[in-house]
Parts: structure tokens; sequence; C-alpha cells
């Protein structure tokens, strides 16, 4: 071989000193730090002097491994999305170079009604000029069809179907196994439940609902719309009545309710639902309760005042501003409006009327004591039980949320101090345990620390002091 020839063929060696291999094409670094992009089997050069030649990397662990086909190319101030899989460049981006991250979840993994990877992963911008940096796009992986470009505040996540939602500036939907080409846009407001519905608002400002296969089934058409349960909805229409609708546009409850509040000059509130189907509406701005049949429990106005507290019982206020308990399931007033206020503890009742108190039972309003007990009372909660301190005539006692007088009405104060019930009496203290009620201590001290457990008392014309235990035991100072 020729001197002259052998140089040429090591200049030519020495001319490439880094070769990345990416299926059939690689990228050869010249003498001058450029690379260039070729097809190993047909030799072809389709990119010269570019700055880099890199897959795309980044934490992926939960994304379809598709997006190893992709490749990028730096070149001047382009950015070339190169698509090994059709041979073919299927995104220029005009910035200095590209960053990748999978999607989050919007829901925690283990809610994901599919196990099946991901298939959008979005890049993000970077570039000198303030036009180009930090734009947001996204790329189907298995499709190779790429969205954007998107301002940076953008928020990309997936849904519960491990789906695409795009929220932030406008919404869209992503089927799973298909393109971009079936992007649903929402403009506005939108609201996805667990059952893989969403609502929505659209560019007239007309809410509806899509399930997860994006078709539409509740028009939109309302003014608001809220989740219930399930597939359904209450809604507001165009005269701004109330009603309820499910899947298919169906009416549950016709739209012939108020909105609910109106202290923000808008249906804030469309309805209560109270308990297992029931309603509280307002009907020409009075309140009335109703089933999922729209039948009448409470006829409209009855009642000046409706609050949900048990089970299937209402606290209602009469027109006498006076309280009382309504039974939804039987549709009748369980206890008259003939107190000023009431308390819930279990299945007791305390109610008060001109400042005294009494207990009854919850389940008929059956008294189990008289109203002579003066308000208001004192709770104490133990960790497994509630008792009240009540007074009447003067003296105090203590009583279960049961009703039952666990300690008699004959002592001058009683207060709950470190676990303990403080007993006062003719100038004189005493302690009882709060859980068994019984005597701790006699009433027979001066003076009871209950928290540093300590005592005094008079004998023999002198103060002697001394300190106790928890169950009772004494030990005197010398």
């Amino acid at each position: 071989m020729k001197p002259s020839r052998i140089t040429f063929l090591f200049a030519l060696l020495l001319s490439f000193s880094t070769i990345a291999q990416f299926g059939k094409y690689e990228s050869k670094q010249t003498k001058n730090g450029k690379f260039q992009f070729i097809n190993t089997e047909t030799q072809e050069t389709l990119y010269n002097n570019c700055t880099s030649i890199n897959p795309i990397t980044g934490d992926f662990s939960q994304t379809n491994d598709l997006y190893k086909r992709f490749i990028l190319i730096q070149k001047k101030s382009n950015t070339y999305l190169f698509d090994t899989k059709q041979d073919k460049t299927v995104e220029t981006i005009n910035c200095d170079s590209l960053s990748f991250h999978e999607i989050p979840d919007w829901w925690p993994t283990d809610e994901m009604k599919s196990n099946v990877k991901k298939k959008v992963i979005q890049g993000k911008t970077h570039s000198k000029r303030k036009k180009y940096n930090t734009l947001t796009f996204l790329i189907n992986v298995e499709t190779a069809e790429t969205r954007g470009f998107y301002p940076e505040e953008l928020n990309v996540k997936y849904d519960i179907n491990r789906k695409v939602l795009l929220y932030g500036v406008s919404y869209y939907y992503l089927l799973r196994n298909e393109n971009f080409e079936n992007l649903f846009s929402i403009l506005g407001n939108l609201k996805q439940y667990k059952n893989g519905y969403f609502s929505g608002e659209n560019k007239s400002r007309e809410y509806g609902v899509l399930n997860h296969n994006v078709e539409e089934v509740i028009p939109f058409k309302y003014q608001q719309i809220r989740h219930i349960k399930d597939n359904v909805f209450s809604a507001v229409d165009n005269y701004g009545k109330v009603g309820i609708i499910k899947e298919g546009n169906q009416t549950v409850i016709p739209f012939e309710y108020d909105c609910f509040d109106e202290s923000y000059g808008s249906c804030n509130i469309h309805l209560k639902s109270l308990e297992n189907g029931f309603y509280l509406m307002k009907k020409e701005k009075q309140l009335t309760v109703i089933d999922s049949l729209n039948q009448v429990i409470i006829p409209t106005g009855k009642y000046i005042q409706i609050t949900h507290f048990k089970d299937s019982l209402l606290w209602i206020k009469c027109q006498d501003k006076l309280w009382g308990v309504y039974d939804m399931k039987n549709k009748r007033e369980l206890i008259p409006c003939n107190y000023d206020r009431m308390n819930h503890y279990g299945n007791l009742l305390i109610v008060e009327r001109n400042k005294k108190l009494g207990f009854l039972k919850l389940q008929n309003g059956e008294p189990l004591t008289p109203l002579i007990y003066d308000a208001p009372f004192t709770e104490v909660k133990t960790d497994s039980k509630v008792y009240f301190i009540l007074e009447t005539k003067g003296r105090k006692g203590v009583f279960s949320s049961e009703g039952k007088e666990m300690i008699p009405c004959i002592y001058d104060d009683i207060s709950f101090e470190n676990n303990f019930l403080l007993i006062k009496h003719k100038g004189l203290h005493g302690l009882f345990d709060v859980s068994s009620f019984q005597e701790i201590l006699p009433i027979e001290f001066s003076k009871i620390d209950a928290y540093r457990l300590r005592i005094e008392k008079y004998e023999e014309a002198k103060i002697i002091k001394g300190t106790f235990t928890k169950e009772g035991k004494i030990h005197w100072y010398d």
C-alpha cells in the first residue's frame, strides 16, 4: 500500500473519536468535536455538525419502554426528535436543550384501576431566549405523536385510569391505546370522581359530565353541576332552578327547587344530601325535605330551620323558635318543638327550656329526669365515656351519658381535675375516681392539689401536709 493512502486512512480514523449505536443508527464525533447522525444500513448521513446526539433519558420506571425509540439531535438552536422506528424526525423544537420526566399520578398508585404502563411522557424546553424557555410538550411513546407547546405553569398528571389530564390552562383527556386526535377539550372547572367520571365547563360556560371513555353522559347545558354519588348529580338549569339528574340525562328530581344558598349571588350550594336518599331543599325560599323519588317528607315551610344530626333524624326549629326532633324514615315528629336548646350524646338528649335542663331518651322522647337542673352544664370526657356535672338548688352532682345519676346533687361544688372528680362540701375537699366513682379521699381535707398529689388537713389546731397516690394511699410529712 502506498504511504499516501496509509496516511489518509490513519487521518480518517483519527477524525472520529466517539461512536454511539442506536439500532441501525449511530452517532460519530468528528475531530472538531461535532457529531454526525448516520444510517448504518444505507451509510446516509442524516445530520451533520451536531452539538449532541443522545437518547431520551430520565426516570421512566412506570412508562412503556418504547420511549427508547427516540433520539434527541441538537444542532445550533434546534432540537430534532428522531423516531428510529419510523425512520424520521417527528418534531423540530427551537430550543437549546430538552429535559424529560414521567408524568405523576393524580391518585395514589394503589388506587389505580389499571396497571398498564403509561404511554405519555412530558418534555420541557430550555433556552437562553425567553420566548422558548421552559415550554412544556407531550410525547406519546407508542404512536410517536407530540402535543405542545404549553406555558411552564401547565400542570400535567395522570388520572385514576392512567389516562392523561392536562389542567391549568385548558383541559384535555387522552384515551388509552389511542392517539392525540381523541383529545377532548374542556375550558374550566374540571372535577374528576373516583368512578372515572368528570365534569367541567365548555367554551359557552355550560356544564356537563363525561364518563371514563370521554362519552357525554350528561349534556353540556347546565349552569352548574355537582356530584352526589355514583352517576347521580345535582344541577342548575338555565332558569336557576335545582334538580337531580343521572347518566343519560335522566331526571331524578325535577328542576323546581330554588338555589339552596343565595348569599353569594348564585347557586353556591344546590342542595344538602341528608341521609340515604333524603334531600334538604328550598322551594319558594322555604325549606322542605324530599326523598329520592321526589316524595315530600316535610312540607314546604313547616319548619324555619332543619339540620341533620344522626341516621334519619333531624333537628327541627318551629315557627315559635323552639326545637324538636323529626324522624324522616317514619315521617313524624319524634320529639315536639318544646325546647330552647337540644344536645345529642349517643341515645341521650340533654334538653333546655327556660334555663332548666333535663334528659330524654332519643328513640322516643321519654323523659329520664325532670327539667330541674340549672343551665349550663359541664361536660367531662374520659377515654371511653362522657359525663355531665349538673346543678340544682345550689348543689352539684354527676350524671352519665345514659342519664344515670353517678353522684347525687348534694355537694357544694364538683370539678374535673387530673382525671379525678374534686368534691367540695362545707369547706372541705375530697376525691372520687372518674371511672369507677369510688371514693379516693374522704371529704375531710382543707386542701387537695389533684395535679401534684398533695394534701393539707387541720389536726389539733395545726395544718399537717402530705402526699397521696392515685389509689388513695396517704403519706404524711414528719
